[in-house]
């Protein structure tokens, strides 16, 4: 892919149009969130994603956009919330169907959430209810949790107060089950380089 060295990409990957394939959707410093289509290859397991992006979401203000994908409404498609250097959250529902994948921007100030400085989000099923809730890491406050509240294709999140009060300054979470252990486990990278790991411990509470 024509994609050149530059400062501040933040990838996110998910199958957009439902071909198989994950579509590329690419975070930037300040040309806001590239969108790039995936073709698949000639062999098996390849991937072959288009030269240039089928869309482009513009930030409406700030920079540093940083993208993740999930289906928060529940309608079988991927929607996308990112952070940006503001420190709130930017949601955009997926209208489309098949290969006319449109998202369309719902808001720039997702439940009036403010991480301070350098948002960045994750979003799975963080309390097993089978919504995916929304994991936010920051610049200096930690990583805090927003539950997934929303009922019958609305989008809403209710904080859950700090999930890690100390963690790596630029705080980049990740969410896995890593000792498959049947709960999901928190990855963070920071400024610092290197990746922390948080075993969850406990019950999973709703």
């Amino acid at each position: 892919m024509p994609i050149e060295g530059a400062y501040h990409y933040a990838p996110a990957l998910g199958d957009l149009d439902g071909d198989g394939f994950d579509e590329l959707v690419l975070g930037t410093w300040q040309e806001g969130i590239l969108v790039y289509r995936n073709r698949g290859g000639s062999g098996r397991g390849s991937n072959r994603w288009d030269s240039e992006p089928m869309a482009r979401l513009e930030l409406t203000r700030g920079s540093n956009a940083t993208p993740a994908l999930a289906d928060l409404d529940g309608d079988g498609d991927l929607d996308l919330v990112a952070g940006e250097s503001s420190g709130e959250v930017n949601l955009w529902r997926n209208e489309g169907s098949g290969d006319a994948t449109a998202f369309q921007l719902v808001t720039d100030r997702l439940e009036g959430i403010d991480a301070g400085r350098r948002s960045r989000p994750a979003v799975n099923d963080w309390d097993g209810d089978g919504r995916a809730d929304l994991i936010l890491g920051s610049e200096s406050a930690g990583i805090t949790l927003w539950r997934n509240v929303g009922r019958s294709g609305e989008i809403r999140f209710e904080s859950a107060g700090i999930l890690l009060a100390e963690a790596p300054t630029f705080a980049a979470p990740a969410v896995a089950d890593a000792d498959g252990d049947g709960d999901l486990d928190l990855f963070v990278g920071g400024i610092g380089g290197g990746i922390v790991l948080y075993e969850r411990i406990g019950p999973v509470s709703r």
